[in-house]
């Protein structure tokens, strides 16, 4: 909610809510950016403290319409400020429908040329009218083949399917920060426990599980070193697979220790036995340090009441942009850590 000044009201009554609003928000514990994922049909929204624990200081979740995500800003506005979130900064998280990743090679080159590369054929490759474009490179600095080219992450988006996400929340005052794919702030969530330096060789898989697709995303460390999206949960299997060969060159043969999934299909366990079986490697749903589990005890007072709305690997997604830059961490990066300069398509 936004303080009224003084000014504003001049009653007794006035002035004494103002200054107690004023005090709560003075003592009240830093807070990173609110994380809104559009998901599925359902729009999660979270944010974090900024302090050690980075626990959940608020939270909510409203259905929303895909084919009219417009709809849904009054809404979703008026839950944010009587529900106890602060500031007005945030990081919308998009849907899969709206933005993808393909690996791919392109000549080396400055950051501008190697977007007008994936420019040239990005409408009709990912059918996008009018593309929003960005990349991860890949392979570590200064890789790049004797011809002078470089693996990269294509990440490409539908430019007016993200104003219709963002432009109505900033004509209702909230200020994003950024807007990104799901994949990347699924990375994020999946990466919170490997962050110090001795974890940085550690190699495992995220998948980002959505209705209609899922990207699979091999993460060394907290960083992706390589990415594949599918369009059926039936090819899962084979994105993870390719995670493990073509991305074993970007993490030096390393072999990924675990898949970690995100999304309400997480629990369908007939996909984690179908993973486990065709990739060799344990499916989980958390990391040991249950970084979800434990965000999740304070979100699930404020679900909607619905099993739609999921368990502590659905709102994955939504945790990992509130933990954007929380704390100091670098939000999920390429391995080549040349992917600061942006973050979201």
């Amino acid at each position: 909610m936004t303080s009224k000044s003084p000014s504003s009201d001049n009653t007794s009554g006035g002035r004494l809510q103002w200054l107690t609003e004023t005090m709560s928000h003075s003592f009240a514990p830093r807070c990173g950016p609110i994380g809104i994922e559009f998901r599925d049909g359902l729009v999660r929204v979270v944010q974090v403290a900024r302090d050690r624990r980075s626990h959940v200081l608020a939270s909510t979740c409203l259905p929303y319409d895909p084919q009219a995500p417009d709809r849904v800003a009054a809404a979703l506005v008026r839950a944010i400020d009587g529900g106890g979130f602060r500031g007005r900064s945030c990081v919308i998280g998009l849907p899969f429908s709206v933005v993808r990743a393909e690996a791919c090679t392109v000549p080396d080159g400055e950051d501008e040329l190697i977007c007008a590369e994936i420019a040239r054929n990005a409408s009709l490759r990912f059918g996008f009218a009018q593309p929003q474009i960005d990349f991860l490179r890949l392979g570590p600095a200064g890789s790049a083949t004797h011809d002078g080219r470089v693996e990269i992450a294509a990440i490409v988006a539908d430019r007016v399917a993200i104003e219709a996400y963002v432009h109505p929340l900033v004509d209702r005052g909230l200020l994003p920060d950024a807007a990104e794919p799901g994949f990347v702030s699924a990375a994020r969530a999946c990466s919170r426990s490997f962050r110090r330096e001795s974890d940085q060789q550690k190699t495992r898989v995220a998948v980002d599980l959505h209705e209609d697709g899922a990207t699979a995303c091999l993460l060394l460390g907290d960083a992706i070193a390589y990415c594949r999206c599918v369009d059926a949960h039936g090819d899962i299997a084979s994105a993870v697979r390719a995670c493990q060969l073509d991305g074993g060159r970007f993490v030096n043969g390393e072999a990924a220790s675990e898949i970690r999934l995100v999304g309400n299909a997480a629990y369908d366990t007939g996909l984690a036995t179908r993973l486990e079986n065709a990739c060799g490697i344990p499916v989980r749903l958390d990391d040991q340090c249950a970084t979800l589990g434990s965000a999740y005890e304070r979100i699930g007072v404020h679900s909607i009441g619905s099993a739609r709305a999921g368990g502590a690997a659905a709102w994955a997604g939504a945790i990992g942009l509130a933990f954007r830059d929380v704390d100091g961490a670098a939000a999920a990066r390429s391995h080549s850590e040349q992917h600061g300069r942006r973050e979201a398509a």
